[in-house]
């Protein structure tokens, strides 16, 4: 009962969202150029169904990559600086750096450096992922019960079966926060970059169709980039639910 709960509720809420915008756009007889109703985007998205999927293929592939290779770097270097103070002092303002820089702002540069491929928008999308795991994981790393590590040496364990039994199994649930966070950021410049810079994906479909005053398919690209990010994210929700499940069992 829960879980069928857990599934339908956001379902119900969206539902209720797309009811009440097509009940709006009607009643006040909004222009389809500023606000298309969600039945035009409906037929959009259908009748451009193949031209739409080709393109969420090449945006989530990008997605997909590149948060990969970010979420990877960011937990790698999260767990040696929350073990180190001496990296934690060494690297606080890289990591600063990297926390404020307007990395959409780079774009240009990667894509001077890489041309309009596949390997810029995995390189920008790897570094937005980075921080947010980065920092989730050390936080994640040093905040742990003091307890659970004087027991674990108490029974004779040594660095690395502590490391890999107790401390990185509790910080997971603050690496998930931010692998959410940065999966988020992920799907949002994946999309900023192809439509400034790149020659398929979901961006470029949006930004062709608004060169062709065609609305409808600007938003129905916008739809399928929202529900790509929300599978996503739900597909880590549901990880970060089983886990809390389990650590409660």
């Amino acid at each position: 009962m829960a879980r069928w709960r857990v599934c339908a509720e956001p379902l119900i809420a969206v539902a209720v969202v797309i009811v009440f915008w097509e009940i709006a756009v009607r009643a006040f007889s909004v222009s389809r150029f500023v606000l298309p109703a969600p039945s035009e985007l409906a037929r959009s998205i259908f009748s451009n169904a193949s031209y739409l999927a080709s393109a969420s293929l090449v945006t989530l592939e990008a997605i997909l990559l590149g948060f990969a290779v970010g979420s990877l770097l960011g937990f790698a270097f999260g767990v040696a600086i929350g073990l180190s103070r001496f990296l934690d002092r060494s690297l606080y303002h890289v990591i600063v750096f990297l926390q404020t820089m307007p990395k959409v702002a780079i774009a240009p540069l990667l894509i001077v450096w890489m041309g309009h491929g596949l390997g810029s928008k995995i390189v920008l999308i790897s570094l937005v992922s980075f921080v947010p795991v980065l920092i989730n994981t050390i936080a994640g790393i040093r905040h742990l019960d003091p307890r659970l590590l004087y027991i674990t040496r108490s029974m004779g364990g040594t660095f690395l079966q502590t490391l890999a039994l107790v401390r990185v199994p509790a910080s997971l649930e603050q690496l998930l926060s931010g692998l959410k966070t940065s999966l988020i950021i992920a799907v949002t410049v994946a999309v900023v970059v192809e439509f400034v810079s790149a020659n398929d994906g979901l961006g470029y479909v949006a930004m062709i169709a608004m060169g062709n005053d065609d609305l409808n398919l600007v938003f129905a690209a916008i739809v399928v980039v929202a529900a790509m990010g929300l599978v996503l994210t739900a597909a880590i929700t549901l990880i970060e639910h089983r886990m809390t499940k389990y650590k409660r069992s």
